[in-house]
């Protein structure tokens, strides 16, 4: 395969893996047209390539993908659970409609132990990741508690809980990204391990003190109801998806 094929390869998993905006809601990544339609660009490649055409040495970034097509070559479909064979007849005939990609996929990761071509889709994403990390600067957020606006007011509701049982769930798709900076840094939230899973990332601290807020600390949480909001009290900005909040008395 050619350079320009590889780097639009990695240029539409780059894509896949993009971290939600924040303004988006929380559906599952699968279900983003845009998201089903990278997939499909990019298992149409790959279903097409031939490996006796493939250069030597190869990428890391090929060789895995290599190594995808000869399973897809090699692997007995009857010998598979079923989500699995589905998964892997809707890559090699290309057979992209009428398919429920989000149900099988995530059927699939659900299987243990997990399937080799799911193992080497994973290294395909980490190396794909790593290779993008280089560009900028990322910032972990792990808010604390759920808020909500009642009678013109903020209160807790509910703490956040967090998972870091799955390693898929801590791919950047499922982060969602906050307060581009202008200055290179992105802040993140990944939805399921409260940042537990990204010890490579600074992370924003949960509690601050603020030289206009001196009695309490402000806790880092996460507003629920986008729509209604309420003006900070330190610097006149409406309060949007997440901030620094003070429990006992006012948001700060």
């Amino acid at each position: 395969m050619d350079s320009v094929t590889e780097s639009k390869l990695v240029s539409l998993t780059s894509q896949i893996l993009s971290p939600m905006e924040s303004t988006k809601s929380d559906l599952d990544w699968f279900t983003d047209r845009n998201i089903i339609s990278f997939i499909v660009q990019v298992m149409s490649l790959v279903s097409s390539m031939d490996l006796d055409l493939q250069p030597k040495p190869e990428s890391e970034f090929m060789s895995l993908t290599t190594q995808i097509i000869s399973l897809l070559h090699s692997i007995h479909l009857d010998s598979q659970p079923k989500m699995l064979s589905d998964l892997i007849l809707f890559i090699s005939q290309k057979n992209f409609e009428h398919f429920d990609f989000s149900l099988t996929f995530s059927r699939t990761l659900a299987l243990e132990p997990e399937p080799a071509i799911m193992s080497l889709i994973f290294q395909i994403f980490s190396l794909v990741i790593s290779m993008n990390l280089k560009r900028e600067k990322l910032i972990s957020l792990c808010p604390q508690a759920f808020i909500r606006l009642s009678n013109g007011e903020f209160d807790v509701f509910e703490a956040i809980s967090y998972s870091i049982d799955s390693k898929w769930e801590c791919l950047p798709l499922n982060w969602k990204t906050y307060w581009p900076t202008g200055e290179g840094i992105t802040y993140f939230r990944c939805r399921n391990c409260e940042g537990r899973n990204h010890k490579e990332y600074n992370k924003a601290p949960v509690e601050i003190k603020h030289s206009l807020h001196r009695k309490h600390s402000l806790q880092l949480v996460l507003l629920c109801e986008e729509n209604y909001t309420r003006v900070c009290y330190c610097c006149d900005e409406d309060l949007r998806r997440m901030f620094y909040y003070c429990p006992p008395t006012e948001v700060a």
